[in-house]
This record gives C-alpha cells, sequence and structure tokens, in this order.
C-alpha cells in the first residue's frame, strides 16, 4: 500500500512541475478546445446536411414519362410564367407583369431575366418553350414575349403555370435532378437534390399500384407515401403517422349518359341523384371547387331522400321489374358502386355494377373522379361541341353561351355572374350526381 501512495505522489511532483513549465500552453490548449467546440457545435446544423444530408424517400403511385411528371414533382424542379393562387387567380412568377390587348388575342409578358437555370444560364423571353394549340409564342427580346391566339382566352395566364424546363429536365426551382431511371418510356426512379443545402435530398419511386407502393414501404425501400386513396393495414402501424387530405380540386359523381334515351329527361337524373346516398365530408354543389373566386353554392342540391325517391320512381320510365341500370366505375371506386347499388334497391330500382379499366365509349352511368381546372373555365367538360371530355354528351343552349362567354369576358365581375348561372343552370340540369370531394392520405415512416 506504501508502495502504491509513493508513486501517486511521484507523479503528483510530475504533474505539478510540468503545469508550472507549461502553463500558458495548456491554458491556451484548453481556450482553443473549448472554442473549437463551442462553434462546431453552433455550425452544425449548417455543416450536417453537407456531410450527411437528409434523403426524403418517397413513393408515388402511378406511371409518369419525363414531360408529364405529377405537377407536385414538377414544381419542385421548376416554375411557370405565372403561379396559381389557392382561389384560382393567376399572379407573377417567371413573369413579373403581362397585359392583352383590347380583343384579347395578343398576351403580352415582361419576364425576369435575373433568374438562373441550374445549368447557369439566365432565364430570358427565348426560353419560353410553351406548345400551345390555336396560339403561337413569339420572343420580342430578351425581356417580353407575346403569346398570340386565334380566339380570345381569358384563362391563358392560368394555363401558363405550367413549369417550364429545358432539356434535360432543366429548371429554375428549389432541387435540380441529380440522376433519373426509366423503365421503357416511363420514370422508375427520379432523385432531386437541393440548389440549397438546407433541403433535403428528395428520391421518388414509382409504382403502378397502391399495393405496390404498400410493399415497398413495408421493405423499407420508400419512407413515405403520397395521396393513397386507402391506407389500409399501415393505419395500425405505430411507427407510422398518416396525414389525412381532402382534395378539393376534384371531386367524385354519379355521370349520367344523357345520350342515352332512358337519361335525356332531367327528371330521371334528378330522381336518381336523390336516390343517390350521401358520403363522407361536404358534399359538392357543382362542378367548380368551393375553393374558386367564381364558386356560388346557392343552387339546387339533391340530397338523399329515399321516400320521395320511390314514389318519383312510380312514374318514371324504371318503373317496371325488368328495369335495370348497369353503374359502369373502375376498381377503387367499387365499394362506392355497391352502396349506391343496395340503396337504389331498397327503393326497388334494379341495377349491376361494371368495372372498367378506363372510361368506356358507351354507358348508362358512370361513377368516376372528375379534375377541376384551377380557373373556372368548364368548357371542354360540358359543351356540347366537345365529344371526347364531355362524357355526359350534354348539351344545352343556355349552358354552351355561358361557357363560350365566360372564357372571352376579361371583367372579372361579370365572369363572377357567368359563372353562378353556370352553376344554378348546370344544377337544374343534373347531368351529374354529385357525390364527395375525396380524401387521400399521405403515409410517414416516424
Amino acid at each position: 500500500m506504501g508502495k502504491i501512495t509513493s508513486k501517486f505522489r511521484v507523479f503528483g511532483w510530475f504533474l505539478s512541475g510540468l503545469l508550472k513549465r507549461h502553463l500558458p500552453w495548456v491554458l491556451i490548449s484548453f481556450i482553443v478546445s473549448v472554442f473549437i467546440a463551442v462553434v462546431a457545435i453552433s455550425f452544425y446544423p449548417v455543416i450536417a446536411p453537407i456531410i450527411n444530408p437528409y434523403k426524403e424517400k418517397v413513393g408515388v403511385v402511378g406511371e409518369f414519362s419525363p414531360s408529364d411528371l405529377p405537377l407536385s414533382v414538377q414544381s419542385l424542379v421548376s416554375s411557370g410564367l405565372t403561379s396559381v393562387t389557392l382561389e384560382g387567380s393567376p399572379s407573377a412568377s417567371l413573369a413579373s407583369s403581362w397585359s392583352t390587348d383590347n380583343d384579347g388575342k395578343i398576351y403580352t409578358f415582361k419576364v425576369n431575366t435575373d433568374i438562373i437555370w441550374h445549368d447557369g444560364t439566365n432565364f430570358s423571353a427565348l426560353d419560353v418553350n410553351y406548345n400551345l394549340k390555336d396560339a403561337i409564342v413569339i420572343p420580342k427580346d430578351f425581356e417580353t414575349v407575346e403569346v398570340r391566339l386565334n380566339d380570345p382566352y381569358v384563362p391563358l395566364p392560368v394555363i401558363l403555370s405550367k413549369p417550364l424546363f429545358k432539356k434535360g429536365l432543366i429548371g429554375v426551382g428549389l432541387y435540380k435532378v441529380k440522376s433519373l431511371k426509366l423503365n421503357g418510356d416511363k420514370i422508375e426512379y427520379l432523385e432531386l437534390v437541393p440548389v440549397s443545402q438546407k433541403l433535403p435530398i428528395k428520391i421518388f419511386r414509382f409504382y403502378q399500384t397502391e399495393e405496390a407502393a404498400i410493399t415497398a414501404f413495408k421493405l423499407g425501400e420508400i419512407d413515405i407515401i403520397e395521396d393513397l386513396s386507402d391506407p389500409r393495414e399501415l393505419k395500425d402501424w405505430s411507427t407510422v403517422d398518416i396525414e389525412e387530405k381532402v382534395l378539393l380540386n376534384r371531386y367524385v359523381g354519379l355521370f349520367f349518359n344523357t345520350r342515352n334515351p332512358n337519361f335525356f329527361d332531367k327528371d330521371t337524373r334528378q330522381l336518381l341523384s336523390i336516390a343517390t346516398p350521401a358520403f363522407y365530408g361536404n358534399k359538392p354543389t357543382g362542378p367548380i371547387s368551393p375553393l374558386s373566386w367564381t364558386y356560388y353554392p346557392t343552387v339546387k342540391q339533391y340530397n338523399q331522400d329515399l321516400e320521395l325517391a320511390k314514389k318519383r320512381l312510380e312514374d318514371s320510365r324504371f318503373a317496371t321489374e325488368s328495369a335495370s341500370i348497369t353503374i359502369s366505375t373502375f376498381q377503387n371506386l367499387l365499394p362506392v358502386a355497391q352502396k349506391i347499388q343496395e340503396d337504389w334497391k331498397s327503393i326497388g330500382l334494379n341495377s349491376t355494377v361494371k368495372v372498367e379499366n378506363a372510361v368506356p365509349a358507351d354507358f348508362d352511368v358512370l361513377l368516376a373522379t372528375q379534375e377541376i381546372p384551377p380557373d373556372p373555365d368548364q368548357y371542354p367538360f360540358w359543351h356540347s361541341t366537345q365529344d371526347t371530355i364531355n362524357i355526359t354528351g350534354f348539351a344545352d343552349p343556355r349552358i354552351d353561351k355561358l361557357l363560350e362567354d365566360g372564357r372571352v369576358t376579361k371583367d372579372n365581375d361579370e365572369r363572377l355572374k357567368i359563372y353562378a348561372d353556370f352553376q344554378r343552370f348546370l344544377a337544374e340540369e343534373s347531368p351529374v350526381a354529385y357525390l364527395y370531394y375525396p380524401r387521400v392520405y399521405t403515409v410517414r415512416r416516424k
């Protein structure tokens, strides 16, 4: 024990002597070490993303080519001449301002040439490469571009919110494309890196079905799935967060084929509308989003009333026991179609459900999801000349005139009146029974 004590005493003398001899250097080393530690801690949030950048691995359901990526992905990489507010109005983006001539056939855009493409070059009017039907794009100089139309078209600034790209998906946004893998002409893998290191790297993998995306999530290939219609068993996992979102830019509806004599009469369409069940959330009142500046909810509505529907059925063309309606739909909406079938049966109306892979050329009624454009222009969906997109075949002279006026009237107050009338008259004619705004879910691993 004495020997151990002696050794500690000798070590203490040695250490004391060392400190007396080199004390200034020891103090300086200590201060420098503390300073380095403080600096490292302070700058860690800046340094960490560079040393070990965070990656978001996102699964997207659907097949896309490089030219038709989802708008949510395109908007990360680039911007359009304009942007669109939640209410559907155009605002400045790559274009700082715009004007139109008195005839509404020539739009002149002033662009911001201080914006830099991801390849290091300045954006200019020469880079505006929209391919527009019945219009030509003419750069006048580096800061000015004209769009000349065959006919006046007021929604043009909203249409030009579509992001612009150079060849190779070169954009001007917060992210740039690092790598891309194709399977045939469809994108299989897309990696985006931030222009600023403060943002995470985003890796997108694309899957044909929701089932495939969920399997990839379970295997750890992805950590996020966006816009699932049903999270399925993942909702019971304690290791995931699920965010629900109601999409007000689309609606689910029961579209009546007005070319078919059985559905030519609006009384029949109204009968079927009040026999159709209510679903979750606020029921749409028409084909224009409730976020739109032209939304007009004071229209005729068709809430479910089975007793009234049963009485009206007695005087309809479907009163006989042999009468039947085919409900055409898609796999993801099959449960909804079956619920409609069940309620129709309760009032004595027979129906069958048919699952389709695409919109059929001919049908009785079609249960489908319809996109709502940001501008209130509904010409493609309801004008009698639009044989392909107007899937109901609906034709009404009053509606045609309102749709024609709505896309050429520049005064917003006048447009507001036009689309209020459009919504009122369309609700009266009821070519579609509006059911609900769809809900989607984002699943994120904790």
